[in-house]
């Protein structure tokens, strides 16, 4: 049986950015704005006893983000996303899939994912 296990941990950060180079009907994205980026992990497990655990993922994960308000420039979601990917490479090893979500107060995000078992859509260059 084709059982893959995955474990998720999410948390929400407050930061600004800006897109200088938006189109005119969005020109208000070219102004710093701020956001609460909702950011949710992913990662596969070989066992489903804890082999990353829960807290200690999500602790990770908040240690690797800015301090909250912080000015990100222009960064983007997909650009924090893949941020945060490369972190998770880092510290759990290229042997397994990971998924990062980054969303704009719950209405607009990027989706970046990795699986060594599929590097035709790997998103990570």
């Amino acid at each position: 049986m084709g059982v893959t296990t995955y474990v998720v941990v999410t948390c929400d950060w407050i930061g600004f950015h800006f897109f200088p180079e938006a189109a005119d009907d969005v020109a208000f994205l070219r102004n710093t704005h701020r956001h609460k980026f909702f950011i949710k992990v992913i990662c596969e497990v070989a066992h489903d006893n804890r082999e990353i655990e829960f807290f200690q993922l999500q602790r990770k994960l908040k240690q690797w983000l800015p301090p909250d308000e912080t000015d990100l420039g222009t960064t983007s979601c997909e650009q924090l996303a893949k941020f945060l990917l490369e972190k998770l490479l880092s510290e759990y090893g290229k042997e397994r899939t990971y998924i990062v979500e980054v969303w704009e107060d719950k209405e607009n995000g990027a989706i970046v994912q990795y699986s060594p078992r599929d590097q035709a859509r790997c998103l990570l260059t």
